[in-house]
């Protein structure tokens, strides 16, 4: 097999991924009896993975979230809501073609 003329090269985001991933592979392994890990090996890996992947921590709401129906609102109350949301939809749609722009002049 030919070698590669051209190497991958990954940014530092993309290698922590890739380790998080492995971490997780190999303590799936383990939990499926496919791979036995010593204690301090699965100890170590859940700490790797702190360090790599955000903690999802329960967010517990105390307010009140008041909402109103589209029946309880007035006709300007109304345009103006669908004003903000054309305006958004417009905002993304250009945002999404200056990507495409970008991604066209990194090919040519």
């Amino acid at each position: 097999m030919a070698a590669r003329t051209k190497r991958i090269v990954h940014d530092e985001n993309t290698r922590r991924k890739i380790r998080a991933t492995q971490l997780i592979n190999r303590l799936t392994d383990h939990v499926m009896d496919k791979v036995d890990m010593k204690a301090t090996q699965v100890n170590a890996a859940l700490g790797l993975l702190r360090k790599c992947l955000p903690d999802l921590a329960a967010v517990e709401w105390s307010g009140e979230v008041a909402t109103r129906g589209v029946e309880e609102m007035t006709k300007d109350e109304l345009r103006e809501a669908i004003e903000r949301i054309t305006d958004a939809q417009k905002a993304a749609e250009g945002d999404e073609q200056k990507g495409r722009a970008r991604e066209l002049d990194k090919v040519h």
